[in-house]
């Protein structure tokens, strides 16, 4: 990696180890919040497998919720910031739980799985100019490019 690679790689590294920092800092707060009970469909332990203390936002289950705390959290403070005392105050003041059980969990997972994909250009009409044929070039305007060889030990050939 050189240059701008580099920095983004650090960028990101960096990221990452502040989530694992926080959300080791606040997993035990976590899990003390965790009740007998599903708060989406209030199972018991004796109706499923696995009940999971886990974080919620707008009332809802959010296994990404960590991420917008601390996003939350770099916003009022700096992205700077790494105090895990100051980290856990603002945890406290801010999260929200929930407990889910596996089944209410396979049911998130199922409807992510089955969301709307909005595929690239759908629901825009093409106007008949907007595409052209190949057969419809002009032979001046052609380029004729000769075949080359790329090796692999170079760095065009080791992104091919």
């Amino acid at each position: 990696l050189e240059g701008n690679q580099v920095t983004i790689a650090k960028v990101w590294l960096n990221k990452a180890r502040k989530r694992g920092i926080f959300t080791k800092a606040v997993m035990p707060s976590i899990e003390r919040r965790k009740e007998d009970h599903c708060s989406a469909c209030s199972r018991t332990l004796g109706s499923c497998k696995v009940l999971h203390a886990g974080l919620a936002r707008n009332g809802k289950y959010d296994s990404y919720a960590i991420d917008g705390l601390i996003k939350e959290f770099e916003q009022k403070y700096s992205s700077h910031e790494s105090d895990p005392t100051l980290w856990k105050a603002f945890f406290r003041e801010k999260a929200q739980f929930m407990t889910i059980c596996n089944i209410c969990l396979d049911q998130i997972e199922q409807q992510k799985l089955h969301k709307v994909v909005r595929h690239v250009g759908a629901g825009r009409l093409t106007r008949p100019g907007d595409i052209s044929s190949d057969d419809e070039s002009d032979e001046e305007e052609a380029f004729f490019f000769e075949p080359i060889a790329v090796p692999r030990s170079s760095k065009a050939g080791a992104m091919m």
